[in-house]
C-alpha cells in the first residue's frame, strides 16, 4: 500500500522521536558503550594533511568491523528497549503513519468541468476523476481507474489533458514505473476508451504533453523516437512535436516542430483558450535554459526566445497575449507582456517590475495577474492588474505555501492549493467579485489536532549580518518570558 505522509505528520514523528531519544538516559544495568579504536590513515591534499582515525570501519567485510557494529547495536537496544513509554510512542507513530485521508491534486478546469487526480490510501494507484462542483463531492465521476485496468497495480498515469469542450481526455499510461507513456483517449463522461493509441509520448528523461484542437479532431503531442528511428541509446532523447488526427494510425502522424531542438529537450505544450495559438516551451535538460516556439493560425512556427534570454515561463492571457517571466537582469523575476501573435521579444513591455519579491509562479486572468511570491520558504499570493497596480491582499493562512493556480471561468475567479505547518493541504476558491476565499471540499484531514498551536516567523542574524528565517511552532498560550 502506498502510504503518503504529509509534512505535519512527519513533523509529529520527528518531535516524538526527538523526545524519545532525549529520555534515553534512563538507567540500565545492561551493556556498556563499546570503545572504537583508532587506526590513523593520513591523506595529503596539496600541502594539507588530513587524518582519518576510523577508515577501518568502512570495510564491512572485516569480521572485526561486523563485531563492532553488533556491539554498538546491542548497546543501543539495551537502552532503547528499556524506555518505559516506548510502546505508547510506537503505537502513536503507527496511528500517524497509517492514517488514511483521500487527497486530490493536479486539478484542471475545462468548460465547466473539474478534473483531478484522486489519491486513495487503500489503492496502489491514483484515479482520474471529474467534478461538476468542488463543493459537492457527490458529482464525482471516475474517468480512469488503472487499479481496475491492471489489478497487479503496475500501470500508472503519467499525465492527462482534457479537450477544449471537456468531452474527451488524453491520458498517458506507463508500466512498471518506466514512465514510457502511451496516450489513450477516454470519454470524460462515461470513461469509455476510444480506439486511438499513441505510443512513446511520455518518457523518463523529459516527460510528455498533449495540446488539443478545438474541434477534437486531433492533438499535438510530444513524440520520442520509435524503434529503428535512432540507435537504442537515443530512444529516450530527441523529443519532438507531432500532430495526431483521431481515427488515423499513428504512422500517418505529421511532424510539427523539434528537429532543431537539443537532444535532451524537455517539451511542455500550451494552447490559448480558443485554440488559435499553440506554445512549445523547450528546456535544454535541467540546466535552466529555455526556448519558446509559437504556432500561429497560419500554421507556421516562430521562435520567441533563446536560451540567453533567461525566460523560463510563458503563459497565455485570455486575449491570447502572452506574459513572460524574465530573469534577465532580474534574478528574482519580472513579468513582460507581448501582444497576441507577436514573437519579436524586443516588443515586449515590462508589466511587473523586478523587486525584492521572488516570483515563483503566476496566472493571467481577464483583468488580473495572480503571482505567487516566495518569501524565504513560505509564499504569498499577490494580485496586480495589467498596469502593475497592486490590488487588495487575498486572505490566507499565515506562514503558508501557495501552489497550483487554476483559472475558473471568465470572471477572474481562481482556485489554488494552500497548506501550512498546522493545516493540511486544501483547495480554496477565490471569488474576485466578492474578494473572498472559501475552502472547497477537496481537502486533506490530519490525524493530529494543531488547533492549539500557532506559528510565528522570526529571523536569526548570523555573524556576517545575514538574516536567517526561523519558523517557530508554539502553544497559543505560551508566555514569551
Amino acid at each position: 500500500m502506498n502510504i503518503k505522509i504529509n509534512l505535519w505528520v512527519r513533523l509529529i514523528c520527528v518531535l516524538l522521536i526527538s523526545f524519545l531519544l532525549s529520555c534515553s538516559g534512563e538507567k540500565t544495568d545492561n551493556l556498556q558503550l563499546v570503545e572504537s579504536k583508532q587506526i590513523p590513515v593520513v591523506d595529503k591534499y596539496n600541502d594539507t594533511e588530513i587524518t582519518d582515525n576510523y577508515r577501518w570501519l568502512e570495510n564491512f567485510d572485516d569480521p572485526e568491523v561486523q563485531n563492532w557494529s553488533d556491539q554498538q547495536n546491542n548497546y543501543a537496544r539495551s537502552i532503547l528497549d528499556n524506555i518505559s513509554f516506548r510502546e505508547s510512542v510506537k503505537r502513536r507513530l503507527n496511528e500517524l503513519y497509517r492514517y488514511e485521508s483521500v487527497e486530490y491534486y493536479g486539478v484542471k478546469y475545462q468548460n465547466g468541468i473539474f478534473f483531478a487526480y484522486k489519491s486513495v490510501p487503500t489503492l496502489e494507484q491514483d484515479l482520474l476523476v471529474t467534478f461538476e462542483s468542488l463543493d459537492d463531492l457527490s458529482t464525482e465521476k471516475v474517468v480512469v481507474d488503472v487499479n481496475q485496468i491492471n489489478q497487479e497495480a503496475t500501470t500508472s498515469i503519467d499525465f492527462y489533458v482534457p479537450s477544449y469542450d471537456a468531452k474527451l481526455v488524453a491520458v498517458s499510461l506507463s508500466e512498471f514505473g518506466s514512465e514510457i507513456g502511451t496516450v489513450f483517449i477516454y470519454d470524460a463522461a462515461t470513461g469509455e476508451k476510444l480506439d486511438d493509441v499513441v505510443p512513446r509520448v511520455n518518457g523518463p528523461t523529459a516527460g510528455g504533453d498533449v495540446a488539443w484542437k478545438k474541434d477534437n479532431s486531433g492533438f499535438y503531442y510530444t513524440r520520442y523516437p520509435r524503434a529503428g528511428e535512432r540507435p537504442d541509446k537515443d530512444l529516450s532523447f530527441y523529443q519532438q512535436v507531432y500532430y495526431h488526427k483521431l481515427g488515423t494510425p499513428t504512422e500517418e502522424d505529421k511532424y510539427a516542430v523539434g528537429k532543431e531542438f537539443p537532444h535532451i529537450a524537455e517539451i511542455v505544450l500550451d494552447v490559448t483558450d480558443d485554440c488559435k495559438f499553440y506554445l512549445a516551451t523547450v528546456s535544454d535538460g535541467d540546466g535552466g535554459e529555455f526556448t519558446h516556439h509559437l504556432l500561429k493560425p497560419n500554421g507556421k512556427w516562430a521562435q520567441i526566445t533563446k536560451n540567453d534570454d533567461l525566460i523560463p515561463v510563458i503563459k497565455f492571457a485570455p486575449d491570447n497575449s502572452m506574459l513572460l517571466l524574465s530573469r534577465k537582469n532580474a534574478p528574482k523575476g519580472q513579468l513582460l507582456h507581448l501582444s497576441a501573435g507577436v514573437t519579436d521579444l524586443k516588443k515586449a513591455q515590462v508589466v511587473i517590475k523586478k523587486s525584492e519579491l521572488v516570483i515563483k509562479d503566476f496566472l493571467p486572468t481577464e483583468d488580473f495577474i495572480y503571482i505567487i511570491d516566495m518569501v524565504g520558504g513560505p509564499s504569498k499570493l499577490r494580485v496586480v492588474d495589467y498596469k502593475g497596480k497592486v490590488q487588495k491582499e487575498i486572505p490566507s493562512e499565515p506562514i503558508s505555501t501557495f501552489r497550483n493556480l487554476v483559472s475558473v471561468g471568465n470572471e477572474n475567479n481562481i482556485i489554488f492549493r494552500n497548506f501550512s505547518y498546522t493545516d493540511p493541504a486544501a483547495w480554496y476558491y477565490f471569488d474576485a467579485k466578492e474578494w473572498s476565499v472559501s475552502r472547497t471540499e477537496l481537502y486533506k484531514t490530519s490525524p493530529a489536532d494543531f488547533s492549539d498551536i500557532k506559528v510565528i516567523r522570526e529571523f536569526a542574524v548570523s555573524k556576517d549580518g545575514t538574516k536567517v528565517p526561523l519558523n517557530i511552532m508554539m502553544n497559543k498560550d505560551t508566555k514569551l518570558d
